[in-house]
């Protein structure tokens, strides 16, 4: 009987007691359709407790092919089974975008203490780095009390330092963090410019309303808050005095949630002169640390965008100016996972002189776009001239959000003239692009009365109000460049006759 007892006591002090683990931390990860809410640890299994969210009425899969992966040892937990989902079955979403499952795998040793979850079938199924010991409590670290990006606290709302786990941004330049000790009720940092190696120290206040107080190197002491506003003001300029020239521009910036196993290591900016339409693309060089930077020769300012994991982020720069941006990968995500390209990016911060601008390209780019997929319905349905009908509320919404942005950046002619040259470059190239495969599709459908129709004159009277005559519309890359390409390939004579009519004849 002792025996016995001694041998149960012996095989119970080897199974994993009862853990469960709400909210884990992680490092990183490809995706976040698929959230993990809970894990539950027995010596019968590892539940993972699954909050779904994507689009309403899309479908989501699970085929059982994910699996667990003990981040030490490298020894895989498969999976074992699901409840509240079908398996290798389309499900798909509610209205609310919203649903909840398990996933069952293999029970995990009790020195387990961190996992990846890992699905091959894939490219958003992966996260790194979880978490699987509880939170002692304990004294945090002085950084976790400051980390994230400051902004002013007056109408500028400018965005003057990033402090993150091993990186420090201000003064548009990037820093390495020497060292952090609290200094009575402050915070005392060191740290050390990466380029000319030269060291700052920072002497942070946090406030009671949780914002704070900086002095760099003993000079200063303004209020900085944690909040990025919608509505900025902006400083004022006469426009462009002097639109062509050439010189470097630099571009840099830090990754927040980066990490080399999302898949790249490397950015990219596909610039392209318009004049002598040559392309010319650039490789961004991202560090292990998240931090990034690049270099480039430009003839005249340009908004561009900077390619990150297949995702496009607004800038804008002018020749021999130093810009710094802030990505959130978590927003690169939630893009992702919308399914969307004009989703919002609200997080992306910028830093320089070219700032103020840099943030309204990157509203401009959400508030005025036009779904395409309304388009390619359009096209198969309507006749040019019932389609330029047709699209006449949008453009009508997109002049009535740039009335609202012209008012806000009012005191620059540079944000001006950009928010007008974005309304009617966007114009011109939906119209355009409508006219795209008509020919194709007629050909498809031989009975289809709508494609049988072709662009008259009249169709064409937007031309009236394009910029073909402003070099600043040369700002606008991506938009002037599509425009330029279908402008160039009309009918030589209908451009003609378009253009010598009176503007209002047609």
């Amino acid at each position: 009987m002792k025996m016995n007892l001694l041998y149960l006591l012996l095989l119970l002090s080897g199974m994993l007691p009862a853990q469960t683990i709400d909210n884990p931390s992680f490092k990183a990860r490809t995706g976040s359709r698929s959230n993990i809410t809970r894990i539950e640890r027995t010596s019968e299994s590892t539940r993972l407790y699954i909050h779904a969210i994507f689009r309403p009425h899309w479908w989501i899969r699970e085929d059982g092919d994910n699996y667990l992966e003990d981040a030490a040892t490298g020894k895989k937990f498969f999976f074992k089974g699901a409840e509240g989902i079908e398996l290798k079955k389309e499900v798909y979403m509610p209205a609310s975008g919203e649903m909840d499952y398990v996933l069952i795998f293999d029970p995990l040793p009790k020195e387990t203490q961190i996992i990846h979850y890992l699905d091959p079938s894939s490219s958003e199924g992966n996260t790194y780095d979880i978490n699987l010991v509880p939170p002692k409590k304990k004294k945090t670290s002085p950084l976790e009390s400051i980390k994230g990006n400051w902004y002013k606290t007056d109408s500028s709302n400018a965005w003057e330092y990033g402090i993150y786990d091993s990186l420090t941004i201000m003064n548009n330049r990037i820093y390495v963090n020497q060292s952090i000790r609290k200094k009575g009720k402050r915070i005392e940092m060191v740290v050390k410019d990466k380029k000319d190696g030269n060291t700052s120290t920072l002497l942070i206040s946090p406030q009671k309303d949780g914002n704070c107080q900086i002095q760099v190197n003993g000079t200063g002491d303004g209020m900085y808050t944690r909040q990025l506003r919608p509505i900025r003001t902006i400083a004022s300029d006469t426009g462009y005095s002097d639109f062509f020239h050439t010189d470097t521009a630099y571009l840099q910036g830090y990754i927040n949630g980066y990490d080399s196993r999302l898949g790249f290591e490397t950015g990219l900016i596909y610039f392209s002169n318009e004049i002598n339409r040559k392309d010319y693309p650039t490789v961004v060089q991202i560090h292990p640390d998240g931090s990034f930077e690049c270099k480039f020769i430009i003839y005249h300012p340009i908004s561009q965008f900077i390619t990150i994991g297949n995702n496009r982020l607004p800038f804008y720069i002018e020749p021999g100016q130093t810009l710094t941006m802030y990505i959130d990968w978590e927003d690169i995500l939630a893009r992702s996972r919308a399914r969307d390209r004009n989703f919002p990016i609200k997080n992306t911060a910028y830093m320089g002189p070219s700032a103020s601008l840099s943030y309204l390209v990157r509203d401009s780019e959400s508030l005025i776009s036009y779904n395409y997929e309304d388009m390619y319905k359009s096209q198969k349905e309507l006749t040019p001239n019932q389609y330029k009908e047709h699209i006449q509320p949008f453009i009508s919404q997109w002049k009535h959000i740039a009335d609202s942005l012209i008012q806000i950046y009012q005191p620059s002619k540079k944000a001006v003239r950009q928010i007008e040259n974005k309304v009617k470059l966007t114009t011109g190239t939906v119209l355009y692009e409508f006219l795209l495969n008509r020919n194709y599709y007629a050909k498809e459908d031989t009975t289809n009365e709508a494609l049988k129709v072709q662009a008259d004159n009249a169709y064409f009277s937007f031309l009236h109000e394009m910029p073909l005559n402003d070099i600043t519309a040369l700002i606008e890359s991506s938009d002037c460049s599509i425009f330029i390409n279908r402008f160039e390939y009309m009918d030589l004579s209908e451009r003609y006759t378009v253009l010598q009519l009176p503007k209002g004849t047609i």
